[in-house]
């Protein structure tokens, strides 16, 4: 019996989708030229996390959804910032 209950064709498929994501984020991180490696580690777990998401919801396996993952990996960390900054309690101006 196996721990994981996935097939070798499941397990190989997420892994193609978590390494797109993570292309992505190198892709992101080279482009924007990160040097903070507190943002660099953000945005690779963020990548790994959001090519597992994308590999579970995908409908076939394709190319298209390859390039999905890749452009996932590229905005998730941005997305997720985003989300947070909303959340985030505003500060009162009232410097007095």
């Amino acid at each position: 019996m196996s721990i994981i209950p996935i097939t070798p064709q499941q397990a190989v498929t997420v892994l193609f989708f978590i390494g797109s994501a993570v292309a992505g984020a190198v892709g992101y991180i080279f482009f924007w030229k990160i040097e903070d490696q507190k943002e660099i580690r953000r945005h690779l777990v963020l990548a790994v996390v959001a090519g597992y998401v994308y590999s579970i919801l995908y409908s076939a396996f394709s190319f298209p959804n390859a390039i999905m993952s890749i452009v996932v990996g590229w905005f998730a960390p941005d997305f997720v910032s985003g989300i947070m900054e909303r959340r985030r309690p505003k500060e009162s101006g009232t410097g007095g």
